[in-house]
């Protein structure tokens, strides 16, 4: 075994040295390093580093490939770790040294610049008995703190960590815990800013049993927060760049489908219009060509409903949804965007269970990957899409790296395109890698930080020249409501006591709120309507009491819908009040009580929905 160099204690205190051996115990530590960490007994690489993985994972890489390991920036800090061997070429050591990293330069009042650094984490203790606090030399430094002892009371310039420190040790003192861990923000009187995180924890006890030393570590963690930050500022862009990439692309699809729609609306009603103009009417034909104009009118909602999901901002939605129906409704709207010579062949299994995720963030993935995969088959070839319950021993997610396990419903998309470059795959999900010459990535940015809010993971597998698969596992999620109606409500029969109520009904398209009238009148109900929202607003206040209901539509001009409610709220303070919007920055269902309306509806408006929260309201408020 080659000899290798005995260490005397450093005589350059900021010297951060340890020294492994072959059994991975450390049996070395420079003062720097004791200063850091704490003073062990021959602790193991695993206890040492226990707070930094990605230390650990460096360490397990060098054993295993017999380099140098070189870990830059890892926790504001430089790690090299250097492998030794005996003559046999057997692993017998290693020498890890860390060196602090700049991070920022600030501007003292003096105009000179002050370096700030990434903190090592440093130890300290407390003597409650004394009132002695004792800090590592680094944060002292860092923090413009003089040497020596100090007391709490003594940081008189440092008010956050005094009252972090005071709070948490008085805890331990009073047996409100054993250990603690608490965030501050701490700085220098030049101008540098630390985010530290401060762990503790009970070291000694007098005879009493009563609380006399604590001790723990103190972390820089900026550069953390700031790594979290960045991440989590280019997941929102590419959300909204991805989006815009997908509209784009859908575009066109969009609009065929939507004249293929109108067409038949208006096809179908004209068939009507002259089947009633006849001297002998039929009812099942007319009844045949109405029943295709309301189909016809809920797939033009439903494609509404779509594009206002893609063109919502980057918060999410999560909500409880059938996978099954969102991958149909996905595919129904790309069909007209791909190129005939490409075929989608779905595999989904009908029993699977619900997931909980955002619909949007669904629909756009899915699309996003088909559009991916059409690029990689150069408009020819086959997507598969399967979906099934996935019982998962141990796989390792492609976004997190982190191994997971346990029941999932498995979403893949699957293409017999060209694959992706493997130089390519490691950074697949950061923003902005694409193998495309133009356009904004492959869509995979996103999908870390989605999925795993979720606590759901990624595979992501391709052979170059032989096709790419992608593989979503959600957990599965329990409860589903439908969101559309199956038949339209044929329901013509008049409920008795409804003409004793008068419903006052509110919207700027004359068309529909001649259709409401209609509608409500023939359940029995007195109903009168106004198209605009101050004309509204003089009858309700010549007569407020005259009104049982009010249904009124959100946008219009004058008066939006809450507005007009408020006004009509000053004067009748428990008036029933329905809302009705196809699209509002400002009011939603769940905060539709702070304006003091009671119900709220989703244009297109659902007949049946509107009847039933009108029964229902003037029910209360008998």
């Amino acid at each position: 075994m080659t000899d290798k160099p005995t260490l005397e204690p450093s005589t350059d205190n900021d010297e951060i040295l340890f020294d492994i051996n072959g059994e991975s115990l450390c049996i070395y530590m420079s003062p720097a390093a004791k200063r850091w960490l704490g003073t062990f007994d021959l602790p193991t690489v695993q206890t040492l580093f226990t707070e930094y993985p990605d230390v650990l994972l460096g360490f397990a890489q060098m054993v295993a490939d017999g380099e140098v390991v070189d870990l830059v920036a890892a926790y504001g800090h430089r790690w090299e770790l250097h492998p030794m061997f005996d003559q046999a070429n057997n692993f017998a050591g290693a020498l890890i040294t860390v060196q602090v990293l700049p991070n920022q330069q600030v501007a003292t009042p003096d105009g000179a610049l002050l370096f700030a650094t990434a903190l090592l984490a440093t130890s300290w203790q407390y003597d409650l008995a004394q009132d002695v606090l004792l800090l590592g030399p680094e944060l002292k430094a860092a923090l413009g703190i003089g040497a020596g002892p100090q007391s709490l009371a003594g940081l008189a310039h440092h008010t956050a960590l005094v009252e972090a420190l005071t709070q948490q040790i008085e805890r331990l003192r009073t047996g409100g815990a054993e250990l603690f861990s608490a965030e501050v923000t701490a700085g220098h009187p030049g101008g540098a800013v630390y985010n530290l995180l401060i762990r503790g924890q009970v070291c000694d006890r007098d005879a009493d049993q009563k609380v006399t030393r604590v001790i723990g570590v103190i972390e820089d963690v900026g550069l953390h927060i700031e790594q979290l930050q960045r991440r989590r500022q280019n997941e929102s862009t590419m959300i909204r760049v991805e989006k815009l990439e997908a509209t784009g692309n859908l575009v066109g699809g969009i609009a065929h489908d939507f004249n293929n729609i109108l067409s038949s609306i208006i096809g179908y009603t004209e068939l009507a219009l002259m089947e009633a103009a006849e001297r002998t009417l039929d009812r099942q034909r007319l009844s045949t060509y109405l029943q295709e104009v309301f189909q016809g009118g809920k797939r033009a909602r439903e494609l509404v409903a779509n594009m206002l999901s893609f063109s919502r901002a980057d918060e999410t939605q999560p909500q409880t949804l059938d996978l099954m129906l969102e991958i149909k409704e996905a595919v129904k709207m790309l069909r007209a965007s791909l190129p005939s010579s490409i075929d989608i062949r779905l595999d989904i299994d009908e029993s699977l269970p619900e997931v909980f995720v955002d619909k949007a963030f669904l629909q756009q993935m899915i699309m996003n990957t088909c559009i991916n995969s059409r690029d990689a088959m150069e408009d020819v070839g086959t997507i598969f899409i399967r979906g099934r319950m996935a019982d998962i021993n141990k796989q390792r997610c492609s976004s997190c790296h982190e191994f997971f396990d346990g029941e999932y419903v498995e979403l893949a998309i699957e293409d017999t395109g060209s694959g992706i470059d493997p130089a390519l795959i490691d950074g697949a999900f950061e923003p902005y890698v694409t193998s495309k010459p133009m356009g904004s990535g492959m869509g995979l940015a996103t999908l870390h930080g989605m999925m795993h809010r979720g606590r759901g993971h990624v595979r992501l597998d391709s052979i170059q020249g032989d096709g790419t698969e992608l593989r979503l596992f959600f957990p599965p999620a329990r409860a589903f409501n439908h969101p559309f109606p199956a038949q339209p409500n044929l329901d013509v029969q008049r409920v008795r006591g409804n003409e004793q109520q008068h419903i006052l009904v509110i919207d700027d398209e004359v068309s529909l709120v001649y259709y409401l009238r209609e509608l409500l009148r023939k359940k029995g109900y007195q109903v009168t309507v106004a198209s605009d929202s101050h004309e509204a607003w003089d009858i309700f206040s010549a007569d407020p009491d005259k009104f049982d209901l009010v249904v009124t539509d959100q946008t219009m001009p004058g008066l939006s819908g809450v507005q007009l409610a408020a006004k009509m709220l000053t004067l009748r303070e428990h008036l029933p009040i329905i809302l009705c919007t196809g699209y509002s920055d400002i009011v939603e269902e769940g905060n539709i009580s702070q304006y003091g309306i009671k119900g709220y509806l989703a244009k297109p408006i659902d007949s049946r929905e509107l009847l039933r929260t009108i029964h229902e309201l003037l029910q209360a408020a008998a």
